[in-house]
């Protein structure tokens, strides 16, 4: 099964009023994929990022807190926002991917 059968994004059809081969036309308005030094700055925030917020998951178990319901409920919700920054950087990725493939299968 090949990119275009899973993303919907390769289905759609742009109608354009000239065809020059091998050049994918300006007015597609395809966005250009982040570079390698976009990508990598990223990385390393989310690293950060994820290290950063697992101080604050540390402190609600070593230190008293109103009970072991508000230190999970806290430690959960600070464990989502991670997985959901990582989630959409990491399809951002894919995305980029995407847009490339269909870019240079043009």
């Amino acid at each position: 099964m090949g990119i275009s059968a899973v993303l919907p994004e390769a289905h759609v059809v742009h109608l354009v009023q000239y065809w020059d081969d091998g050049v994918v036309p300006s007015n597609l308005r395809v966005r250009p994929r982040a570079s390698v030094g976009a990508r990598t700055v990223l990385g390393v925030l989310m690293g950060v990022g994820t290290v950063a917020a697992a101080v604050p998951s540390v402190i609600l178990w070593t230190f008293p807190t109103p009970g072991w319901w508000f230190s999970l409920t806290f430690a959960v919700f600070i464990g989502l926002l991670v997985v959901g920054c990582w989630a959409g950087f990491l399809d951002s990725l894919r995305r980029g991917r995407s847009r490339e493939w269909t870019a240079g299968r043009w």
